[in-house]
């Protein structure tokens, strides 16, 4: 509650109580409860207080600990312990459930939105400056170079050029048509870039958040046991909807070609900086099934010993990446969440028509009713009046 313990032993349960919640915390890799409380040394992320979702579902678990105990634990005095802290994790929750629902009502952000929120159109300035100077540079830059520039410009691009997913592309790999059950379960990757015989791309996803399948209780990743009967299909093609929206999937297409036939030069990507694998391996490539981003340290900009692997980076790994990259170009520490938050709250005061929410809400992986229910963060309906106001004022003038 207050930091690491440095035991296993948690003694008669009675240190778990409401007052301890406001202690200043002993670790700075943990969030405060209430603002000022982090730890030394907490950097400024991990200084924004939890939320008050998180905190009720803590005290939720707290409660259930402490009626566990006064069942199961026949002592008059600490039950009656037990019993006062219970009855103040349970005022506080109900407080925080209240904290909720002015919050949903109002859409206000939550803490830590606030301290991360960008405009939606600064990131895509950043990003396209970020284009802009790729293309510059790639005549000048050996192979190897333009390959790590390119393959971090691809990691926020899949969230930029086409509407945001979630956290669903970190195993991305290229196929050519559809692969088989097999080769999916072999590679772990049952999301894919079909690319046909044209050339075009399709972003295919078999495992997604509200697949029906990866969510189950009985769901077991490392298994690879997919179940292709329903998968989501995104063609990477000029779309009126989301070009008027500012994306570009053709734009994410033709990098995505390119970065490909670069992948494929090995002995001018790889071979200067690991001439023992040339040595060891002369005619094996380090990325066979051509994962989008493959793990190993030829594309690991912290460097390290390992040799490149025939995997892909892992989804905690993608989401650190595209965190830095964000933190480098915005200033803020962003990931998918974040992002589709950013862009929805964006989107909502460009009144978009329904027919194009339901394009954007399908390759969100999302209803329209969440789109403009939970994602949507808008200022307070006071300040709402006002700029609809103010909208009206200057159509009225306009006409």
């Amino acid at each position: 509650m207050t930091g690491t313990r440095d035991t296993s032993d948690f003694g008669d349960l009675t240190w778990l109580a409401p007052a301890l919640l406001e202690q200043p915390s002993k670790s700075k890799r943990l969030r405060p409860w209430s603002k000022g409380l982090h730890g030394p040394g907490a950097t400024d992320a991990k200084q924004v207080p939890l939320e008050s979702n998180t905190k009720r579902k803590m005290l939720e678990n707290f409660r259930s600990v402490l009626y566990a105990a006064i069942i199961h634990v026949k002592d008059p005095a600490l039950q009656a312990q037990w019993k006062q802290a219970h009855q103040g994790f349970t005022k506080l929750a109900d407080e925080l459930r209240e904290e909720e629902n002015h919050h949903l009502l109002t859409r206000r952000p939550s803490a830590r939105q606030e301290a991360k929120w960008v405009p939606w159109p600064d990131i895509r300035s950043a990003t396209a400056q970020m284009v802009s100077k790729l293309e510059a540079d790639s005549e000048g830059l050996d192979p190897l170079k333009l390959y790590k520039k390119m393959q971090k410009a691809l990691v926020l691009l899949l969230y930029v050029n086409i509407p945001p997913m979630r956290n669903d592309l970190a195993r991305l790999r290229f196929v050519d048509g559809k692969p088989s059950e097999e080769e999916m379960r072999v590679t772990k990757s049952p999301n894919y870039i079909e690319v046909a015989p044209d050339g075009s791309m399709t972003i295919v996803l078999n495992a997604y958040k509200n697949d029906n399948r990866s969510a189950s209780a009985d769901y077991d990743p490392d298994s690879a046991d997919f179940v292709l009967d329903n998968p989501r299909r995104y063609e990477l093609k000029a779309n009126p909807v989301l070009t008027k929206f500012g994306f570009s999937p053709e734009g994410l297409a033709q990098l995505l070609t390119d970065y490909r036939k670069l992948s494929r030069q090995r002995d001018g990507l790889f071979s200067d900086r690991f001439p023992y694998e040339t040595e060891k391996y002369p005619t094996v490539n380090p990325n066979p099934y051509e994962f989008l981003f493959p793990d190993g340290v030829f594309i690991d900009e912290t460097g390290g010993a390992a040799d490149a692997m025939e995997s892909a980076i892992t989804d905690v790994a993608y989401a650190r990446r595209l965190g830095r990259l964000t933190e480098k170009l915005v200033g803020k520490e962003l990931k998918s969440q974040m992002l589709r938050t950013l862009f929805i709250s964006w989107l909502d005061g460009q009144d978009p028509s329904l027919e194009e929410r339901k394009v954007l809400a399908e390759w969100m992986q999302h209803s329209v009713e969440r789109q403009m229910g939970t994602y949507t963060k808008r200022p307070p309906p006071e300040r709402r009046e006002i700029d609809h106001a103010q909208k009206k004022s200057r159509n009225d003038d306009a006409m």
